[in-house]
């Protein structure tokens, strides 16, 4: 393989928003076509010469790599479209955005920082357990937990057939009518984990906000709702999943 050829299924994930494996399910579908025949898993191709598209959209190295990171409200979802009608994130947007993916998600209720880009293997990467990418939150919740469970709360637990198991659970401050926050850090993401395990210590979620998200914190914003990572915010992240 020389300097200017590389693995269609890594070209196509550094260059759009299918991660490895969706890349790999696209050859085998035959909607990859590499100058106008069908591709083959693990076919060598010059990003420079070659014509690669998938159903009919061309996939070129030239493209720009981009990813944002962005201060999500409450009230809104996490998604492209929605059979309901409801806001989406993509509503809150400029159109600019309309075209990179989000890596993972919130609740409609949650807030807080939530990375969308352009790289589908970073994308599925940073969303896969085994990488390990701890997410942290502030949750505002009503009462005051006993301060000898919390440790305990570290060894894991099951709630509603699901393991829980944070990396770190404290209470970071107690306010005046008698509620407190709790920060809280886990490396996956479960539907309604968070929730499910407040509930299950027999309290009610008042406000849920991520706050960092590997090492891209919300505070990174400085109060805007978008901002584009540095390239070095970025290769630290994909040093930390192996990319």
């Amino acid at each position: 393989m020389t300097d200017q050829e590389e693995r269609i299924q890594k070209f196509i994930a550094n260059n759009s928003a299918f991660s490895r494996r969706q890349a790999e399910n696209l050859i085998e579908l035959g909607s990859v076509l590499v100058n106008g025949t069908v591709a083959k898993i693990g076919q060598k191709i010059s990003p420079k010469m070659d014509l690669v598209t998938i159903n009919d959209q061309e996939i070129t190295a030239d493209q720009e790599e981009i990813t944002i990171a962005y201060n999500k409200p409450r009230g809104i979802i996490v998604s492209k479209r929605d059979p309901q009608k409801r806001k989406t994130i993509y509503d809150d947007m400029s159109k600019e955005y309309n075209h990179l993916v989000h890596i993972g998600r919130l609740d409609k209720e949650s807030e807080g920082i939530l990375l969308l880009t352009t790289n589908g293997e970073l994308c599925y990467r940073l969303t896969h357990p085994k990488y390990r990418i701890e997410k942290e939150y502030l949750v505002h919740i009503s009462g005051i937990p006993d301060k000898e469970v919390l440790p305990q709360i570290l060894n894991g637990l099951q709630v509603d057939n699901i393991f829980i198991k944070p990396t770190n659970i404290q209470i970071e401050n107690i306010t005046e009518d008698g509620d407190s926050i709790l920060r809280l850090a886990l490396t996956e993401g479960r539907k309604r984990e968070i929730r499910r395990l407040i509930k299950y210590l027999g309290f009610d979620v008042k406000m849920l906000q991520r706050i960092r998200i590997g090492n891209v914190l919300l505070a990174d914003l400085e109060n805007k709702k978008i901002k584009k990572l540095s390239t070095e915010k970025i290769d630290a992240l994909k040093q930390m999943v192996g990319l």
